[in-house]
């Protein structure tokens, strides 16, 4: 292999259009000249899943962890839909998004300015809706779960079930992406 490490990165397209805050060609320019800014090279064949890669030296590591968490944070951190690390020493992959997610979920997260902006009465809607189908996914898994002791509703975007625990009066459900967040829901 002619790299250390590979990232591919998949951009939401129709979160992109659906929302109409960005350009979808700024978003994808946005994506290439973040890794371009790390030493990466590009090796994608189209805008479908964009493959970056980067060979061995001092700070390909750090690299790697500059580029992920300036992607995650940034204004087009809502617009991924997948971002995996390969490393080529080791044979391994990581799904990114997750690794952050749990990161966050276990320590805290906190905003960035430009998560503090106004948001569009557009993407207003479009978070109401996810808070919604995120409810109404977890109502299900808990029903599932009390009903046939196992969950097999899955969560849209990481396509896992999600972790129903049932404790007394209190029902938690987690989903290991984030999309259905930690939810206590009394009974």
């Amino acid at each position: 292999m002619d790299y250390l490490y590979k990232l591919t990165v998949e951009i939401d397209d129709d979160k992109v259009l659906r929302l109409q805050r960005h350009d979808l060609g700024a978003v994808y320019q946005t994506v290439r000249d973040t890794f371009a800014g790390c030493n990466f090279q590009e090796q994608s064949q189209d805008d479908r899943e964009l493959i970056f890669t980067i060979g061995e030296g001092k700070d390909s590591f750090s690299e790697v962890g500059i580029v992920a968490n300036s992607l995650y944070d940034s204004w087009l951190g809502p617009y991924l839909k997948r971002m995996e690390w390969y490393d080529a020493s080791d044979d391994s992959k990581e799904d990114v998004l997750r690794e952050i997610g749990d990161f966050d979920e276990e320590y805290g997260y906190y905003p960035t300015t430009e998560e503090t902006v106004s948001l569009t009465d557009e993407a207003r809607k479009e978070i109401a809706c996810e808070k919604k189908q995120g409810k109404e996914i977890a109502d299900q898994a808990v029903r599932e779960k009390k009903q046939d002791g196992k969950v097999t509703v899955l969560c849209p975007k990481c396509k896992n079930a999600p972790k129903v625990i049932l404790n007394g009066n209190r029902t938690i459900v987690k989903c290991s992406c984030g999309y259905i967040l930690d939810a206590e829901i009394y009974l």
